[in-house]
């Protein structure tokens, strides 16, 4: 198994913007190595900057307690990519722990997971996007402008929520815009109106 050391360190770098480069560094020092290979990224803009997102990672969650020597900064960073951990528990854990920030770089991460099967996640992001629908406030404008920002993923986040309401929650939600993963994605798909038409 390849060591910490030797992974490419642009793996990780990429998924954020290059000022954020440093702190990158610096939570990747903390990271065991992967149980297996991270699946192929997915390409984002965020502040007219080209990221590369991991769909999926396969770090081994770390100690708490080498958490604690992390920046304020690199604790979400940390957080960001364990959004991306191929253990649902695992990716709402550290949902938990990001979502409440409106730093730009944030936001792909949280957008990525409405697209998701794991209806607590989704509910977990509805509980706390309560402001992307407010005209005018940090929430609305961040989230946005992403969406504005990033159609093509977008538009693939929209068809995962159809396909997962379709084959797991059509029973529960009998009309696909009762879904919470639709009503989400209708307010991020409002928000990026109200920022295309202000900008």
């Amino acid at each position: 198994m390849v060591g910490v050391s030797e992974l490419p360190v642009a793996a990780l770098t990429s998924a954020f913007p290059e000022v954020l480069a440093a702190q990158v560094r610096a939570v990747q020092q903390v990271l065991r190595p992967p149980e297996l290979s991270h699946a192929a990224p997915f390409p984002v803009r965020v502040g007219g900057e080209a990221l590369l997102i991991p769909y999926r990672v396969y770090y081994p969650v770390p100690d708490a307690d080498v958490l604690r020597d992390l920046t304020v900064h690199q604790q979400l960073v940390l957080g960001c990519i364990f959004t991306r951990h191929h253990d649902g528990l695992v990716r709402q854990a550290h949902l938990e722990q990001v979502i409440g920030s409106t730093e730009p770089w944030v936001v792909p991460y949280v957008v990525q997971l409405v697209g998701e099967y794991v209806l607590q996640i989704i509910l977990a992001i509805r509980r706390e996007l309560t402001a992307v629908g407010v005209v005018g406030t940090t929430q609305q404008t961040v989230y946005g402008q992403f969406i504005a920002d990033n159609p093509t993923d977008f538009r693939l986040v929209r068809q995962r929520v159809a396909r997962y309401w379709a084959c797991y929650y059509r029973s529960r939600y009998i009309r696909l815009a009762d879904y919470p993963g639709e009503t989400l994605a209708a307010a991020l798909q409002l928000a990026a109106r109200h920022y295309a038409a202000a900008h």
